[in-house]
């Protein structure tokens, strides 16, 4: 299945026509026809995090065709990443379980709350 028809059956998903679409990306209606189409320029990286989160379809369905178009047992929307959070999260997953253990130690001693400074004595 190609982007065009990707992007085409996430809108189907909705039940949108290519102006609801539209409305919700910002972009003109013509653009939604061309991505459909093939035609002109692909959806920029942001559109395509943008259409996924409005569709409700995962990202790397949308954006590679591989991966379920929606998440396991989730009916309504998909979990958006953002760039970053997604190479985090394919990084940490290529890494072996010492690795991931030693990645989890340390994002988690990150979120702790920082210690109280301590006030000067006179």
């Amino acid at each position: 299945m190609r982007l065009s028809d990707r992007i085409r059956a996430a809108r189907h998903r909705k039940g949108w026509k290519q102006a609801d679409l539209a409305a919700m990306l910002e972009v003109d209606r013509s653009a939604v026809g061309h991505w459909e189409r093939g035609e002109g320029s692909s959806p920029s990286l942001a559109r395509l995090f943008a259409l996924a989160g409005v569709t409700g379809v995962c990202v790397e369905w949308l954006a590679t065709g591989t991966g379920p178009m929606v998440a396991a047992g989730d009916t309504s929307t998909a979990v958006c990443l953002g760039v970053d959070e997604s190479r985090l999260l394919r990084a940490y997953r290529q890494r072996s379980t010492r690795a991931k253990a030693a990645l989890l130690e340390l994002a988690e001693s990150e979120l702790q709350p920082p210690p109280p400074l301590r006030q000067p004595t006179d």
